[in-house]
């Protein structure tokens, strides 16, 4: 590892990534589901105070392809808006002038707004009057995201780049992305005052609970899941004494497996129905147009490679006498 890179790593707190993910925490719903950040802010936290290591995304073809075409797309704004994109270096890292667990580094920097990037920012928001440098924060995303991207920019972005305007103190920005390797898109995006000082406020709610080691809320998420097989990877032969709140949840996942069952019968019934209707069809169709499908499916053979993992399993005890 680069010494570059070891002290990229050592100054990085609040990243502009991790904005959207504690926006989403914060702000349920805010975050439509299919732009809902990947990560809970539970592994965020864990993370952060460095309970687990974070996932190496060294061959994560993906996260290569993104930083391999950052220069073409940087070529490509040039092209766009007759001005060059400065590339402050991926291990330049910003800092908050009054929270210094407020970090980023930039994609690109545009020392002014010329005309071409004015007349972009009115024909999208209307007159504006640009001042001060902007920061040009690129992206890439594959054909399933086309429509995310048409008309305005996901929200998850448009977050992260709000992050990153308040940390470098710019007021306007531009998010470029390459889509399904053909499409750009260039979408202006101007600092908003009152969602800036909102994600400081809980940036700083967050930042709290990790300087004093206070894990969030748990939640149901796969992220959280894996946060926590990777914190507990090391189980003991010893037993624990569960305490109040295990009764209560013992209660509640209880009565919520027999809901499962129930509802899964039904679901079980419904189907056996509705396969006896099409017999030896392959397609039954109702009035409205909808249209089931009952059809052989090829199912490969392989192999499943040998690992261990921790299972989650209830058992009732037998009474003493």
């Amino acid at each position: 590892m680069s010494s570059e890179k070891s002290r990229w790593l050592g100054k990085r707190r609040i990243g502009g990534s991790d904005a959207p993910i504690i926006v989403d925490w914060k702000a349920p719903g805010a975050i439509p589901e299919g732009e809902r950040p990947y990560k809970s802010i539970v592994e965020l936290w864990a993370e952060k105070t460095g309970a687990v290591v974070p996932d190496d995304l060294k061959g994560n073809e993906a996260v290569e392809w993104g930083h391999l075409l950052e220069p073409a797309i940087r070529k490509k704004c040039k092209i766009e808006f007759g001005q060059p994109i400065v590339n402050p270096g991926r291990y330049a890292v910003q800092v908050h002038k009054d929270h210094d667990y407020m970090t980023c580094t930039l994609d690109g920097l545009i020392e002014s707004a010329n005309s071409d990037i004015n007349s972009l920012f009115d024909a999208h928001l209307g007159k504006t009057s640009l001042s001060g440098p902007g920061i040009v924060q690129i992206k890439t995303a594959g054909f399933y995201m086309r429509d995310k991207w048409e008309g305005s920019p996901p929200l998850i972005y448009q977050a992260q780049v709000q992050h990153e305007m308040e940390v470098f103190g710019a007021d306007w920005s531009i998010l470029a992305a390459l889509v399904a390797g053909n499409r750009f898109f260039a979408y202006p995006v101007l600092r908003d005052v009152a969602f800036c000082d909102a994600l400081c406020r809980i940036e700083g709610e967050f930042w709290d609970l990790v300087t004093r080691n206070v894990q969030p809320e748990i939640d149901d998420s796969a992220s959280t899941a894996k946060a926590l097989a990777k914190m507990y990877d090391s189980p003991t032969d010893s037993s624990v004494e569960l305490g109040d709140e295990a009764v209560i949840l013992d209660a509640r996942r209880l009565e919520a497996m027999r809901i499962r069952k129930s509802i899964d019968k039904t679901i079980s019934l419904i189907d056996n129905k509705i396969k006896n209707e099409i017999g030896n069809n392959t397609v039954g169709t109702l009035p409205s147009g909808v249209e089931y499908s009952w059809q052989e499916q090829a199912r490969a053979a392989y192999e499943v490679p040998a690992k261990t993992f921790r299972v989650l399993r209830r058992k009732t005890k037998a009474k003493r006498n």
